[in-house]
């Protein structure tokens, strides 16, 4: 019984840290993940500023927004914060559902 019962803490102890240990590497290949693309996309706003507004006003139009409102958000949303507008909007990166 002592065998049996130091067996299974040994299993469980075991177990815990090995599910830890895949959640903790899953969590910072998502990270990493994360950081490259917002890389990437901040070199593409710098190379091509008028590209990524397009896109960006393209996004506004398919979710249902008129052309002219659309590259008018885009803009403003542009001029405030251009790469957390990309990183919501075109990537999906938003600061509650970002890896952590």
């Amino acid at each position: 019984a002592h065998t049996l019962l130091i067996a299974c803490i040994a299993g469980l102890i075991s177990g815990a840290t090995s599910m830890a240990a895949g959640e903790y590497i899953s969590v910072k290949s998502q990270e990493d993940i994360e950081k490259a693309d917002l890389k990437f996309e901040e070199q593409e706003l710098k190379k091509h500023p008028q590209r990524e507004l397009d896109e960006l006003t393209q996004i506004y139009i398919s979710r249902g927004l008129g052309p002219d409102l659309a590259l008018q958000v885009a803009t403003e949303l542009t001029n405030h914060d251009a790469l957390g507008a990309h990183a919501r909007d075109e990537i999906g990166i938003h600061e509650n559902t970002a890896a952590n």
